[in-house]
């Protein structure tokens, strides 16, 4: 996964190796860390102080020893012959205390949602306690979870996953069965509550009419053949199903057997013990298929303020704080704090989608020329580095074989290059434009920050006045699908680690359920299906940065930004999953585990 450093924004990438020697380092020359306001002394140290000696004044007399007249030497008494006492035998030295193993978290990405099928508040869900038919490695790879192998159908539009035997979660007597993968997904496609959730079945044969109540459950393409082997049929061949299958949001958080009366159910690799209303602590799940526990032996998330979680990270008690507001700034500006911040790898993407089908977008020259007046770092710079430019779809180094693919594909900001386009146009004079607003969610902080100044730039560089509508998020999602905006916000988060992710789940013509981009290509949808009919990431990675490229030349999808994160993490936490741009995966929306490789090493007196 390329080296395993972490870096703060504007700084060299070095090894993890360098990095978590230097982090140690700093911790034994300096017994301070920071706290809310500042640097704070690390509690049981005193502060040290380096005084200069102080010369005695010229007119002070300074004493000097008086002198000894010479001696004559002693004569040496002889004496009797002592035994020699023997060698003492060194005493064994008791082996050092293992290092207890114990994460203590405070608002991070680790934070655990409830269930929503049962009313129980202890029964938390998170990717850690509750894991469904694959999983994701530490480098985005697909590996076995509660499926151990999978292979495509016959007809190579499907899939079979076979089951591990007779293994049960946390909290039930009864294996989970391929009966409950079936179960929980049709569960899925009947429920108006997770429309995203939902559109990942899309592809599945009949899913889209059984959504809209055309053929009963029978007919839809998800079949237990047996207890230990699940039949998925597809409306077309693609490769990239098994990533489809481990987003979070397609795993089983309570099996047929398990009754909301039974109490709660877990199938990931922790189960809760503890849970109050100061603290959720987590412990490897007994019941778990894994062989091998995990190197944590708890995991603890308390609910602290945000400047309380900065002051126990201080004192050591916490090994990991998410940055927000001025807190997060001022600590990412402070030099001396570099080694402790990480940034995340970004996950979502946020852009525009002007409707081709309504003027003046409906020429793709004007969709274009949109997206070249629009400064990108002048968006970083007034969020103060909370998000990093979209030159695509994807985020530099999240797919690094799409990287190099698509390396000439890139939203570029240029006002002059893009008057040239505009005389070429069919509206060549903005201020003759139809009128249209901005149309976005509510939402809050920085993001409406990004909102306003790009109304802002396409008034300054273009001459139009753009008015921002501002829609509850239910509606917006439902007005979005029905296409009543003619230019809208999007912010899509990939729910799985994939290309596909994007250009499969948000863009193709053909999907009638979900959400989707109202833009169409044939030349487009051929490039996908190629992609999907190809049966490696190398082999498709051509392919998708054809459909990157389609997406630039006709303007369907304006990339603006991706948000990220930063963290405070303690120099004694090793393993946890990064990039190859060495960026924190947290795996929020792709689904990515708590590593088993994350361990604590020896803290600091």
């Amino acid at each position: 996964m390329g080296s395993s450093s972490r870096s703060a924004p504007g700084t060299n990438l070095t090894s993890m190796r360098y990095r978590l020697t230097s982090r140690r380092a700093l911790l034994r020359r300096i017994p301070m860390l920071f706290a809310s306001g500042g640097l704070l002394q690390v509690a049981g140290c005193s502060p040290i102080s380096f005084q200069p000696s102080t010369p005695p004044p010229d007119d002070e007399p300074v004493a000097t020893p008086a002198s000894i007249p010479d001696q004559p030497e002693p004569t040496p008494i002889p004496t009797p012959d002592e035994p020699v006492e023997p060698t003492p035998t060194p005493t064994a030295t008791a082996p050092p205390e293992p290092v207890q193993q114990v994460l203590r978290l405070a608002g991070t990405f680790f934070d655990p949602d409830y269930v929503e099928t049962t009313e129980l508040p202890e029964c938390l869900s998170n990717s850690m306690t509750h894991s469904g038919l694959v999983r994701l490695s530490d480098t985005l790879e697909i590996e076995p979870d509660w499926a151990i192998s999978w292979e495509p159908l016959t007809d190579g539009e499907g899939w079979r996953f076979r089951i591990r035997v007779n293994e049960a979660g946390s909290g039930s007597d009864s294996p989970l069965t391929a009966h409950d993968f079936a179960a929980a997904w049709l569960e899925l496609l009947e429920s108006a509550d997770d429309v995203p959730a939902r559109s990942l079945l899309m592809d599945i044969e009949n899913a889209a009419e059984f959504v809209r109540g055309e053929v009963p459950a029978s007919d839809v393409g998800i079949v237990a053949i047996d207890d230990w082997t699940l039949d998925i049929a597809l409306t077309h061949q693609r490769e990239t199903f098994p990533a489809v299958a481990s987003s979070p949001r397609l795993g089983v958080f309570r099996p047929q057997s398990v009754d909301d009366t039974d109490g709660c159910y877990w199938n990931g690799r922790f189960r809760v013990s503890i849970f109050d209303d100061t603290l959720a602590t987590l412990i490897p799940n007994e019941a778990y298929w894994e062989p091998d526990p995990p190197r944590l032996d708890r995991i603890e998330f308390s609910a602290y303020s945000s400047g309380l979680a900065l002051t126990e990270f201080g004192h050591g008690e916490l090994e990991m704080v998410r940055l927000s507001g001025s807190d997060g700034i001022r600590l990412r500006e402070d030099a001396s704090q570099e080694p402790f911040v990480t940034m995340t790898m970004p996950e979502r993407v946020i852009g525009l989608v002007p409707d081709p089908d309504v003027p003046p977008f409906d020429d793709p020259a004007v969709r274009r020329i949109v997206s070249q007046v629009i400064d990108r770092r002048r968006l970083e710079l007034i969020v103060e580095g909370r998000i990093l430019p979209a030159a695509r779809m994807f985020p530099a180094g999240m797919f690094p074989l799409l990287d190099d693919a698509a390396a000439g594909i890139v939203a570029r900001f240029n006002v002059d290059d893009a008057y040239e386009e505009l005389a070429e146009s069919r509206y060549p004079v903005p201020a003759e434009w139809p009128a249209f607003g901005l149309d976005i969610p509510a939402v809050e902080g920085y993001l409406d920050r990004i909102a306003r100044d790009v109304a802002m730039q396409l008034r300054e560089n273009l001459g139009i006045q753009v008015p921002i509508r501002v829609h509850d998020p239910e509606e917006f999602r439902e007005q979005f699908a029905q296409r009543e905006y003619p230019f809208a916000w999007i912010d899509w988060t990939y729910p799985y680690a994939d290309p596909a992710s994007v250009y499969a789940e948000l863009i193709p013509a053909w999907r009638t359920e979900g959400f989707r981009v109202p833009w169409g290509h044939a030349e487009y949808d051929e490039l996908l299906l190629a992609a999907e009919a190809m049966d490696s990431p190398e082999s498709r990675a051509n392919a998708w940065a054809g459909c990157e490229g389609l997406l630039q030349e006709h303007g369907a999808v304006i990339p603006l930004v991706h948000p990220v994160d930063f963290y405070l993490v303690q120099p004694w936490v090793e393993g946890l999953p990064l990039d190859g741009r060495d960026r924190l995966i947290t795996g929020e929306s792709i689904g990515l585990n708590l590593s088993r490789d994350v361990t604590i090493a020896e803290r600091p007196d």
